[in-house]
């Protein structure tokens, strides 16, 4: 295991579980390690593009524009619905969810090749033990600043896009504003591992400008969940690109808003916990990253891993995912879903083995959208010949 760095606490297992969070220095190589996955990231935005900005005026210089620039526009654009493809944790949960299976998502190799990375492992090692298993929830977040979120407004627009809550909506990390007091505990499906770690990863500096994280420590020892900090006062928690910050699942975090003219804050964060234990989201696919005792069950391909992901997606598309707010979807149905499909303890060929669903359950998910597709239609011939 490689030494800790100067900065952290000498008894740093113990600081984690008194204050729910360690910040860890200089874990990754900036160039190294987080300019693939950057790059990679940047690609997968341009690949999607063509689909989903037919007829835009944004589509003639797509190509030549910035990360958060082409993320801002793709959301704006689709009203979210981009989303499917780049967050699909959240957006299966959405009424008009749509993934695509022939288009490219962002489980990509270079995710999760970050996620693999050794010095991260090692660090976990200390927080959750030997054997490990990584969440099948992780994110991008990019934090907007005031002229991309207006940028955003005019692609959502020019496509015709409604503004409010029906129109262009975007997770509040993506927004330049504020991020409510919360825990990560509270958007699972089904209740999830009490000894789930957050590793979150600035790609950009994150600071008093562009948007830091703000921590409650020792909150993750009182219940309270979605309710305000009632622990410490706030701990703003500066951080550079290499630095890895380390939280517990249940800790009270928040962000503050983006007030940089020119950047946008980007961060990605993964989740850890002890393998054996529940993810959460049952339905889709986490993978043992470290095990000391079974050092075969690791997966080391990320390819296998974009794979295991296309066929769940794949073979959810054509569930009907209860449309609930989050931390109040149907654990009925998500349970109901992995046992109907996978065994207990599914390895990754049983995710590969995965199927989409018949045709019966095809129709009978497009069918209601499309019946109400033609009554829309024909009520407006009735109109203009009235």
């Amino acid at each position: 295991m490689s030494a800790p760095p100067k900065d952290q606490p000498a008894d740093a297992r113990q600081h984690f579980r008194e204050q729910g969070y360690l910040l860890v220095r200089d874990v990754f190589d900036p160039v190294a390690d987080l300019e693939p996955l950057k790059r990679a990231y940047t690609r997968l935005l341009h690949a999607l593009g063509p689909s989903f900005l037919l007829g835009s005026p944004f589509a003639a210089n797509f190509p030549q524009r910035p990360t958060a620039e082409c993320l801002a526009i793709l959301g704006g654009a689709t009203g979210g619905r981009v989303f499917d493809h780049l967050d699909p944790n959240l957006r299966l949960r959405a009424r008009d969810a749509g993934y695509r299976p022939e288009l490219p998502s962002a489980q990509l190799p270079e995710f999760f090749e970050l996620m693999r990375h050794e010095q991260l492992l090692n660090q976990l090692e200390m927080l959750v033990g030997p054997e490990i298993s990584c969440s099948p929830a992780f994110h991008t977040n990019i934090k907007f600043n005031g002229e991309l979120t207006n940028l955003a407004q005019m692609a959502a627009q020019s496509s015709g896009v409604r503004n409010g809550p029906d129109g262009v909506e975007f997770a509040s990390f993506y927004t330049g504003e504020d991020t409510p007091w919360h825990t990560d505990n509270h958007n699972s499906l089904v209740g999830m591992s009490n000894n789930l770690v957050t590793a979150w990863i600035p790609m950009e500096h994150a600071n008093e400008a562009t948007s830091h994280l703000v921590l409650r420590a020792g909150s993750h020892r009182q219940s309270g969940g979605r309710a305000g900090p009632t622990a410490s006062d706030p701990i703003p928690v500066i951080a550079r690109p290499g630095d890895v910050l380390f939280f517990d699942n249940e800790l009270q975090h928040s962000a503050s808003s983006n007030q940089n003219a020119k950047h946008a804050r980007w961060a990605v964060n993964f989740r850890y916990l002890p393998t054996g234990e529940p993810t959460g989201r049952p339905h889709l696919p986490g993978f043992v990253a470290r095990s000391r005792s079974k050092p075969e069950s690791e997966l080391h391909d990320g390819y296998t891993w974009q794979a295991m992901w296309g066929a769940a997606l794949a073979h959810l598309r054509w569930y009907d995912f209860p449309p609930t707010p989050l931390g109040q979807c149907s654990a009925r149905w998500a349970t109901k879903v992995r046992r109907r499909t996978l065994p207990p303890n599914a390895e990754p060929k049983d995710w590969l083995a995965l199927q989409p669903r018949r045709p019966l359950h095809t129709l009978r998910r497009v069918l209601p959208a499309a019946i109400e597709r033609i009554a829309h239609r024909l009520k407006n011939r009735l109109k203009v010949k009235a």
